[in-house]
C-alpha cells in the first residue's frame, strides 16, 4: 500500500500562469509513484464561503512538507512572508524550495531561505543550473522529473516523512562538503563545483575555506569569494 503524502503549495499569485504550467507537469510525474500517494493543497482549494485564512492555517498544519515556488514576487509577498514561510524556515514543517523564477542571491532578501538548498536544474552540458522559467519545454519535463527523484529519495531516506525534506545548512552538510572536496582533488579547486550550487557568496566562501583547509592542511591564501 502506498504511503499518503500531503504537501502544501506556497506561491505568489502573480506567478499563477507559470505555477499552473509547473504543477501540471509535476502532477504527471508524482502520480505514478510506486511508494507514495501524493495529494496537494493550494489556495485554489479554498472552499467558497468559508473563512479563507483558517483554511490555509489548517492546510499548513496538516501537510507533510511545503513546496515553495520561489520567485521575486514570492519573496515580495507579505502574506507568504508573515503567514506561510515561518513554519518552513524555522524547521517546524519540512520544505522543498524550488526556483520558479530567477532571483538575485546577493541582493534579494531571501527571507530565511538563504540557508536552504534551493532546487534548480542543471542539464548535462548546459552550464549553470536554471530556474524553471528559464528552461525550454523539453527541459521543463526534465526539471520536474529530477525534482520528483530528489523528493522521493528524501522521503525514502527518512523514518518519518515530515522530517524527510528539511533542507540542511549547506555549510555543515557533509554530503555537499564531500562533493566539494572531491572536486578539489579532481581539479585542484572546488570553485567550479561551488559555482554550480545555489549558495550565497558567504556560504561559498566558508565552504571554500573548509575544503582547502581539509585537503591542504593549511588555510587558503586566496579565497575567490572574499
Amino acid at each position: 500500500m502506498k504511503q499518503k503524502i500531503k504537501y502544501f503549495v506556497s506561491y505568489a499569485h502573480r506567478n499563477r500562469a507559470i505555477v499552473q504550467n509547473f504543477m501540471e507537469r509535476l502532477d504527471d510525474v508524482l502520480a505514478p509513484s510506486k511508494q507514495f500517494e501524493y495529494s496537494r493543497w493550494q489556495d485554489t482549494d479554498l472552499i467558497l464561503g468559508n473563512e479563507w485564512k483558517s483554511q490555509i492555517c489548517t492546510a499548513l498544519e496538516n501537510c507533510e512538507f511545503g513546496l515553495l515556488l520561489i520567485s521575486p514576487a514570492f519573496l515580495a509577498s507579505s502574506f507568504i512572508t508573515d503567514s506561510e514561510l515561518p513554519k518552513f524556515v524555522s524547521g517546524e514543517k519540512a520544505s522543498v524550495p524550488v526556483m520558479l523564477q530567477p532571483v538575485d542571491f546577493e541582493r534579494h532578501d531571501l527571507k530565511g531561505l538563504e540557508k536552504s538548498q534551493i532546487f534548480r536544474f542543471a542539464a548535462i552540458g548546459s552550464g549553470n543550473p536554471k530556474a524553471y522559467s528559464e528552461c525550454k519545454s523539453h527541459r521543463r519535463d526534465a526539471f520536474v522529473l529530477e525534482l520528483f527523484r530528489q523528493i522521493e529519495r528524501k522521503l525514502e531516506g527518512s523514518a518519518t516523512c515530515p522530517k524527510a525534506v528539511v533542507s540542511p545548512d549547506p555549510v555543515t552538510d557533509p554530503r555537499l562538503f564531500g562533493l566539494a572536496a572531491m572536486a578539489y582533488r579532481r581539479s585542484g579547486t572546488p570553485k567550479h563545483f561551488l559555482d554550480s550550487q545555489t549558495l550565497s557568496k558567504m556560504q561559498k566562501a566558508e565552504l571554500y575555506d573548509k575544503v582547502v583547509l581539509s585537503e591542504r592542511g593549511k588555510p587558503a591564501k586566496n579565497n575567490p569569494y572574499k
